[in-house]
């Protein structure tokens, strides 16, 4: 999103992701991984805007400038609560946008429970 003020949350894998990615690779079944991936939605809320996108790309969110309140995360299919998943998956962070700049954030689950959301950069829009 070339000229945007904003935030671009990019996703992490888990080490157990990152194993079981290089194992299908190598296995020359990368298509299963992908097939899994697509399984799951991302719930990212900047200051209480809830958007739904597919889970393992990277997310941009445009907002004003200024502090915003980010949460994030994973649902995957079939019935679930979203305070549940939020409970197992979320994580939240305040952070501040610049007039011009995008707000890079990662977003990494973490095997079994848990994620972390962390500030990686800002860079020009």
């Amino acid at each position: 999103m070339t000229g945007q003020t904003g935030i671009e949350i990019q996703v992490g894998l888990t080490p157990g992701q990152k194993i079981i990615g290089k194992l299908l690779h190598a296995a020359h079944l990368d298509n299963v991984g992908e097939m899994a991936a697509r399984g799951s939605t991302a719930v990212i809320e900047v200051d209480g805007q809830r958007t739904e996108e597919p889970f393992y790309e990277a997310h941009f969110v445009a907002c004003e400038p200024g502090e915003h309140a980010v949460t994030m995360f994973m649902q995957g299919r079939g019935p679930g609560s979203d305070t549940v998943a939020n409970r197992v998956y979320g994580a939240s962070l305040a952070t501040k946008v610049e007039d011009g700049h995008v707000t890079v954030l990662l977003y990494t689950p973490k095997d079994g429970w848990g994620a972390t959301l962390s500030f990686v950069e800002t860079r020009s829009a």
